[in-house]
């Protein structure tokens, strides 16, 4: 117990002493991390908003938005914990992991950072001071951090707006307002969203209604897609600007942050992670349309639902290599004139199984028409999408003994005779599956198995 409270002790004075910035004052020394206050602006819990800052030994540099969730309506208010952070103390640590870590081998090591914490659950863009459960005033602290910005720093060299997750977002929406307002003259400029695709026809609704944004930004949606608005204004009305995105193939976080939206269920699974893929495929394509523009597609699954990792700037930053080269390769390329994508292969991997398929069904003289529709939880929803086709209407049986688990796929209008089955396929011990194996296994529930949901 002694142990533990020593440890402990250790802990907060190197926390204390060592890792938390200190507040700025007039003989910052360049290199080192420092809080920046806003005078009288708080956090929901009531604690001093701040800033970060860092003063490189070169002049260039890095504004960095923090995610961490998001608030739509009253219910999402209310459950900060499951949705957004709202407490900045959560954050005191941010700026010494991923692309603003302090690293010999991080190419950003020598840049001037600005690192903006979020606790508005608005992707810094809101104006709604009012709401009670939450206040949503994130484009107003925005505002207020840039103004502060200019004591600091005046013209750099080269300028990247990026940011992760919400911030990500953020990067998307008021990279035209630092650009145009802030930093006109910079030569070089360039944005980097990370981890940030949500669909939704409620964007301009949440932005007006909710959010209060500024009618300026809410006019800029045209679509479902409010990141695509964003880069595409941003794109034709700084013609200078190189654009960078990246993103997991099948991010988890989102996905779950999709379903919300989509049904107001903070979950993931398989199918939910397909359609996730898909919208992110229609994204990038309707991206490299854009002048110099890039996109960093990667994978790495984090579980046997196929789901992918969330953010890759806030992770190993330096280290992570995907596609044959570093993400931070590819942004350090990018900023010098060097503008290529990479990861577009991964959506054809995909493509490539379905036509694995199509190709055993050929094979097999298998007659077949594909049917491309959104993801559906239940087989009665698929329906609406086969009806007037010809075919036979199948079922998916999850079956298991001691060692193994498989589908089988029958007629749905058939019974399933599982002791004549073990007696055909000579495997003792068959059962149906049970729905903990199942959710293990496919991250399915019973009513919603399907062959094809990966």
């Amino acid at each position: 117990m002694l142990g533990v409270l020593f440890f402990l002790i250790v802990f907060l004075l190197v926390f204390v002493l060592f890792l938390r910035a200190p507040i700025i004052k007039d003989d910052y020394q360049v290199g080192k991390w420092y809080k920046v206050l806003l005078d009288g602006v708080k956090d929901n819990k009531g604690n001093d908003y701040y800033f970060l800052i860092k003063k490189g030994r070169e002049n260039k540099v890095i504004i960095n938005f923090y995610g961490g969730g998001l608030s739509v309506n009253n219910e999402t208010a209310l459950n900060r914990k499951s949705y957004y952070i709202d407490n900045i103390k959560y954050e005191e640590l941010n700026h010494l992991v991923g692309i603003s870590k302090d690293d010999k081998d991080n190419p950003f090591n020598d840049y001037t950072f600005i690192n903006i914490p979020y606790v508005t659950g608005d992707f810094h863009i809101g104006m709604n001071s009012e709401n009670k459960l939450l206040k949503q005033d994130g484009y107003i602290r925005f505002i207020m951090i840039m103004d502060k910005v200019k004591e600091y720093i005046d013209n750099p060299e080269v300028l990247l707006v990026t940011g992760y997750s919400a911030g990500g977002f953020a990067s998307s929406i008021l990279s035209h307002t630092i650009f145009n307002d802030y930093f006109k003259d910079v030569q070089n400029k360039n944005v980097l969203v990370d981890a940030s695709l949500l669909i939704s026809d409620e964007w301009e609704h949440i932005l007006k209604d909710v959010w209060k944004s500024p009618e300026f930004i809410t006019s800029r949606i045209k679509t479902n897609n409010i990141v695509f608005d964003n880069l595409k204004y941003l794109s034709e009305n700084n013609k200078d600007v190189k654009i960078m995105y990246v993103s997991s193939l099948r991010d988890k976080t989102l996905i779950k942050y999709q379903n919300y939206l989509d049904n107001k269920e903070f979950s993931s699974n398989v199918s939910l992670g397909k359609t996730f893929q898909n919208n992110l495929e229609v994204m990038v394509n309707e991206l490299l349309f854009l002048p110099n523009t890039s996109v960093y597609i990667w994978s790495d699954v984090v579980g046997d639902d196929f789901l992918t990792t969330h953010t890759i700037t806030m992770i190993d930053f330096v280290n992570k290599k995907y596609n044959g080269i570093k993400v931070s390769d590819y942004i350090v390329n990018v900023i010098n004139g060097d503008i290529k994508s990479y990861g577009m292969d991964l959506f054809m991997e995909s493509k490539k199984m379905k036509e694995k398929v199509y190709s055993e069904l050929s094979n097999m003289k298998i007659d077949y028409e594909v049917v491309n529709h959104e993801a559906v939880t239940t087989t009665l929803l698929a329906d609406k999408y086969i009806e007037g086709k010809i075919g036979v209407r199948s079922k998916s049986m999850f079956m298991s003994d001691k060692k193994k688990e498989a589908l089988f796929i029958l007629d749905d209008n058939k019974r399933l005779d599982i002791k004549k089955l073990i007696e055909q396929i000579n495997e003792k011990g068959l059962r149906l599956g049970s729905e903990e194996n199942l959710f293990e296994k496919m991250n399915l529930k019973f009513g919603v198995v399907s062959l094809l949901v990966c």
